[in-house]
């Protein structure tokens, strides 16, 4: 059997379709189907890998991640509490407009994107968000 990243479908894994008795022509669209799935969700996978914090990520590599184990990371590091000045101020603003959901959703993806990026730059791990704070670690 082929090995398979958490999301995916095994292509060696016959399905539904096939045990249904389908022609070959079905089983060539299941593998055709499910290699389409593993695609996209691969890459959504990939995507959503900048979200989840290296010391998480080393923990599923190494074995260590399991629902009932708690990750515990022991070294030397800092932690950073952040937040960002003016927040509320222009909360209050945006929500007097129509729009405001929408606009505040923009400022916030325009004002954390660079900073994460900065962030991840110098190895840094951004634990948590929390509305307009963040909560960093750097090993």
């Amino acid at each position: 059997m082929s090995e398979s990243i958490p999301g995916q479908i095994s292509l060696d894994d016959p399905g539904p379709l096939r045990d249904a008795g389908r022609s070959s022509g079905a089983e060539r669209l299941t593998d055709d189907v499910r290699r389409w799935f593993n695609e996209q969700n691969g890459q959504t996978l990939h995507g959503a890998l900048a979200f989840v914090p290296f010391v998480l990520q080393e923990a599923y590599h190494a074995g260590d991640l399991s629902e009932d184990k708690t990750v515990i990371h022991t070294g030397s590091g800092g932690v950073v509490f952040s937040d960002a000045a003016g927040f509320t101020a222009l909360t209050e603003k945006l929500a007097k407009k129509s729009n405001g959901a929408e606009l505040l959703s923009q400022c916030l993806t325009a004002f954390f994107t660079p900073l994460i990026d900065l962030i991840n730059a110098y190895r840094g791990d951004t634990i948590k968000f929390s509305g307009d704070a963040l909560t960093i670690y750097f090993p």
